[in-house]
Formats: structure tokens, sequence, C-alpha cells
């Protein structure tokens, strides 16, 4: 298994995501934010948790739906999602 990145807190900067397992450390998502989150997942399993869904759909203007798109098909575990969340998943991977 790779190593896991959490983007798990809501007040959290899009732009950083930390790493469970290594102290200090984040992964940064570029100008190119699908390209960003295909090299992060090349080099990590993501996680996501509900409250960090929550505002990432919030900030889905800036970020784009590709990148939403790209996120949700890389993510490897979504952890304490709302059964809308879990819909918005499910449609999301039904339309790839």
């Amino acid at each position: 298994m790779q190593p896991f990145f959490s983007r798990q807190k809501s007040h959290v900067s899009h732009e950083q995501w930390p790493a469970l397992d290594q102290k200090d450390s984040a992964f940064s998502l570029q100008a190119d934010q699908e390209g960003s989150v295909q090299k992060m997942a090349g080099k990590f399993d993501v996680c996501v948790t509900g409250s960090a869904l929550s505002a990432l759909q919030r900030d889905l203007e800036r970020l784009g739906q590709g990148f939403m798109d790209c996120l949700v098909e890389k993510t490897r575990v979504f952890a304490r999602v709302t059964p809308d969340q879990k819909e918005y998943v499910v449609r999301v991977l039904n339309d790839r």
C-alpha cells in the first residue's frame, strides 16, 4: 500500500493536503489541478472525508468540475460522507 494523503479538515487550504504518515509533509496542488491530482494519486493513496468534500464542493466554481471528477475517481477512501455525498460520488464515477 502506498502512503496515504488525507483531505480531512475543511478549514485547511484546498491547495495543501497533509500526509497521514509523514510528519510535516503536505502535497500542494498546482495551477493545473487535475494534473496535480493525477500526480498525487500516482504517488499516494488519497482519503477524503465528508467535511472536506463539502468544502471542496463549495469551492467548485474555482476548482472546476474536471478537478472534482478527477479527485473522486482517484480517491481510494471516502470517510464519513453523507448519503447525498455518496450519491454524488456514484454519479461522478458512473459518468466517467
